[in-house]
């Protein structure tokens, strides 16, 4: 019985890793086997990125003038108030957003956890309405005064129009994270929440599907899978993963140069490894061990 182990140094993609062969054509019977011992990675993968097609979202900012623009979402791993703070920001730096006398502002779109339901809901809260459309300022139903950022380049909305909500857009790949189908909330006069309609999911990447290029598995859509570690920790935090019985699957017979570990997630996308600190260990036993 042979031990071979991958890590860092056998890296030759975003994915992948090769260990040669010494000699560097090693044969392969009928009947050999090879089973993953042990393995260690960090979870790092991102729920939100291009590559998910879900760094994205459409805002429509209904003021007396209503302008719709796009929020680019930077790649990374974003819980809901890290979603809704990152919003939030971009709204400022759109000047879509208001000025209270203490000099404190008001966002108009909000992300929050509702850890007692376990869902997650989207509060739109509208802008306050004057009666003129020039008005820089506003006093709200509780006498405060509320104003228009410098330089914004729009009016507060007037009571004769049919909406004074900001409107949010998203797909379904942004929804499902924070348990929504594809959605773009309705127009309104009055504050408002959508709550999630199913179960958030956070990590976008559910388990780390290994392949091995010298073994096939007739039952999966893609060749050579022989075992899948279970994403079971936070984000940044080590996975461990040491099955507790070996997994022993047939080596296709032959000569091989190079064993090569391929890593996939659950959909059998290619994953991106960016922290290579990692460690694979795998036996291979002869046909008569």
């Amino acid at each position: 019985m042979r031990t071979i182990i991958l890590n860092s140094s056998h890296f030759v993609g975003d994915n992948r890793l090769e260990f040669r062969f010494n000699p560097s054509n090693d044969k392969f019977e009928t009947g050999d086997c090879i089973a993953l011992q042990s393995a260690s990675i960090y979870n790092q993968f991102y729920n939100i990125s291009s590559k998910h097609v879900n760094n994205y979202v459409d805002i429509t900012w209904n003021a007396f003038q209503t302008e719709t623009r796009r929020c680019w979402i930077p790649d990374g791993f974003y819980k809901v108030s890290e979603i809704s703070l990152f919003i939030q920001a971009w709204l400022v730096r759109q000047k879509w957003y208001t000025i209270n006398e203490d000099e404190s502002i008001n966002e108009y779109i909000e992300f929050q956890s509702n850890q007692m339901t376990y869902n997650t809901q989207i509060n739109i809260f509208a802008l306050p309405v004057a009666s003129n459309i020039n008005s820089e300022s506003v006093t709200d139903l509780s006498g405060n005064i509320i104003y228009l950022p410098v330089g914004c380049g729009w009016n507060f909305p007037t009571s004769i129009q049919n909406s004074q909500c900001p409107q949010i857009t998203f797909n379904e790949k942004f929804g499902r994270l924070f348990g929504y189908e594809a959605l773009s909330t309705p127009k309104g006069t009055t504050d408002f929440s959508i709550f999630s309609t199913r179960t958030p999911i956070y990590q976008y990447t559910q388990s780390i599907v290994c392949g091995i290029n010298m073994c096939d598995n007739n039952y999966n859509l893609q060749a050579g899978i022989i075992h899948s570690i279970p994403l079971d920790v936070p984000y940044q935090e080590l996975i461990i993963d040491q099955p507790r019985r070996l997994e022993w699957h047939r080596i296709i017979q032959g000569s091989y140069n190079f064993l090569v570990l391929t890593l996939y997630d659950q959909n059998f996308d290619w994953l991106t490894i960016a922290d290579k600190d990692v460690t694979f260990s795998f036996l291979i036993k002869g046909a008569d061990e």
